[in-house]
This record gives structure tokens, C-alpha cells and sequence, in this order.
């Protein structure tokens, strides 16, 4: 990225990479801001939603900064289709980390998962930074809020943490969270830097100051 970028008012983004075509390259947004970015669609098959919406083995985003404005980093995701069952990666940089790497980025706008329509979410991951990692997260930072739908919403559960919503295997490192992260169901898995860490996953030098 040679230069900030502020998104117009209106403009919808399309995340880099989906489940049929993994970003495997290197992204260096060279310390430069997206302010403005808007991600607001609705879905039929399964959600990939970020900045970078599916990052596989051998990609790298790193050194790049969304940023508030007049129209924050908001994601709503709405699913449509009668009983349709869809899984939800959602981060304000990148919505699934499949052994890639995430370096060096932060989020300071609100990573936001609506569930509406008569589809039915198997499962959200959402994360201020990354939603499901099994790659390495790390020197990141959210400001942002992170909010969830409830379970009433979810077949299974949603998963919703202040810099990564699920890490399966992966590590996350270095990273740090003050944004609040909500959810209005008493069965969510909640945390202020992971929402859910399942067994082989590592989380090391990482603090959370936001309210969960």
C-alpha cells in the first residue's frame, strides 16, 4: 500500500480471498490506514468477512491499520435462504487465517455479526483482528467493540474475542485488546484477546484492558 485510503461513503468492500480462491501472496500495507472500510452483504453459502476474508498457507498481511471514521469497520452479515446453515468467519482484518500470517495490523472500528432472515449460522468466529486462526497472529491490536449474535441465532455457538474469535492450533502473540466484546447469549464463548483456544493453540504476551 503506497498511501492511506478513506472508503467513500457507500462503497461496500469485497474481502480478499474466499473458500475456492485462498490469498497465498503478501499484502505490506507499509504502516498506511483503510479508514472508513464497510463490509454490510448478505449470504447464502458460507461467510469469509474482513479486510482479507480467507488468508491460506503462505499468505502474509501485515503492517496496515483500519481506522474510524464517519463509518467505522462494521460488519453485518445477514443470512437468507430458509434453513440454510452457514459457518460465519468475521474479523475486522481477516475472517479465517488457514496457516497464514497476520503481523503487525490493528482494528480500531466495531466488528459487528447480525444474524437476520430465516437461515441459521452453524457457528461465528469473530474477532477484532482475526475471526479463526490456525496461523500465526501477532504485534496486533483491536480498539474496537466486538459483538456476537446470540445463541438463539447460532445452531451450535458463536465465538467472540477482542483480537481472534477461535485460534485452533495456531499462536497468537504479542497482541493486546481494549475495545468491549458483547454477547447477549449466556452460552457464547467470550474472551478480551480469544474467544475460544482449543488444545495445541498457544496464546503468549497478551493482555486485554476492554470490558467482556
Amino acid at each position: 500500500l503506497t498511501a492511506d485510503i478513506t472508503c467513500g461513503a457507500g462503497t461496500n468492500w469485497t474481502p480478499i480471498g474466499n473458500a475456492s480462491n485462498l490469498y497465498s501472496g503478501t499484502f505490506n500495507g507499509c504502516g498506511h490506514t483503510i479508514k472508513g472500510l464497510t463490509i454490510s452483504d448478505s449470504y447464502s453459502e458460507d461467510i469469509y468477512v474482513g479486510l482479507f476474508g480467507y488468508v491460506g498457507e503462505g499468505g502474509k498481511v501485515q503492517n496496515v491499520g483500519l481506522i474510524d471514521g464517519s463509518i467505522n469497520v462494521t460488519v453485518t452479515v445477514t443470512v437468507t435462504g430458509t434453513g440454510t446453515l452457514l459457518l460465519a468467519y468475521v474479523g475486522g482484518v481477516v475472517g479465517r487465517n488457514e496457516r497464514g500470517t497476520v503481523t503487525n495490523c490493528y482494528n480500531k472500528g466495531d466488528v459487528n455479526v447480525n444474524v437476520t432472515g430465516t437461515g441459521t449460522l452453524l457457528h461465528a468466529y469473530v474477532g477484532g483482528v482475526v475471526g479463526w486462526n490456525n496461523g500465526t497472529v501477532q504485534y496486533c491490536y483491536n480498539t474496537g467493540s466486538v459483538t456476537i449474535p446470540p445463541t438463539s441465532s447460532v445452531a451450535y455457538a458463536a465465538y467472540a474475542g477482542g483480537v481472534v474469535g477461535w485460534s485452533t492450533g495456531g499462536t497468537v502473540t504479542n497482541c493486546y485488546n481494549t475495545g468491549s466484546v458483547n454477547s447477549s447469549s449466556s452460552g457464547a464463548y467470550v474472551g478480551g484477546v480469544v474467544g475460544y483456544c482449543q488444545i495445541g493453540a498457544q496464546v503468549t504476551n497478551c493482555y486485554n484492558t476492554g470490558s467482556v
